[in-house]
């Protein structure tokens, strides 16, 4: 799911081919990319966002276990078990990339510089 709203563009949803995040409304991509947006809004509208910010929201717990940052949920059927593997940030005013190998909120973001060229 992508939408840009006010200069904000938020993506969240499922690497899964095939994936509906229309009939997802329990664990929505929907849900996760508005709520993003709204965390983001006003340090958006102000132009005033921060790398920091943006890790404020992927380590966001708010509708767990559907959060943005989501954990393994031993309590659900296997097919049902969904988990952050990873969490990325570009920082294109740097030229540089940023990954977290798992839950962002377990995970420091280790960060790579693009080639200049």
């Amino acid at each position: 799911m992508r939408q840009v709203d006010s200069g904000a563009f938020s993506v969240s949803g499922s690497v899964a081919p095939g994936y509906d995040i229309q009939r997802d409304w329990g664990g929505s991509s929907l849900f996760r990319a508005a709520r993003a947006r709204r965390q983001l809004a006003e340090t958006v509208a102000a132009g005033k966002t921060t790398l920091d910010d943006l890790v404020t929201v992927f380590r966001d717990h708010a509708g767990y276990p559907h959060a943005i940052c989501r954990h393994l949920n031993e309590r659900l059927p296997v097919f049902e078990r969904f988990e952050t593997v990873c969490s990325v940030l570009l920082d294109l005013d740097a030229r540089r990339f940023g990954i977290a190998e798992g839950p962002p909120c377990q995970h420091t973001y280790t960060w790579l510089e693009l080639d200049p060229s």
